[in-house]
């Protein structure tokens, strides 16, 4: 199945959900956000929102510095 990934295209499984792709992909849980088809996703709905065909998601990372 594709998706869009930060305006890149991507195969994977189907039915993956977004917590799914975020440990497949080895991106940090804890620092970022995922928008989905222009909305924000909860993080704690990650497990439950699948994935589907064409969907575009959005990946954002914290960088803390000083």
């Amino acid at each position: 199945m594709k998706i869009i990934v930060n305006g890149k295209d991507m195969a994977i499984e189907k039915k993956s959900s977004i917590l799914s792709f975020i440990k497949n992909c080895d991106y940090n849980e804890n620092t970022v956000v995922i928008i989905k088809n222009t909305k924000v996703i909860n993080k704690a709905l990650w497990d439950k929102t699948l994935l589907n065909e064409n969907d575009k998601l959005e990946v954002l990372s914290f960088v803390g510095g000083g």
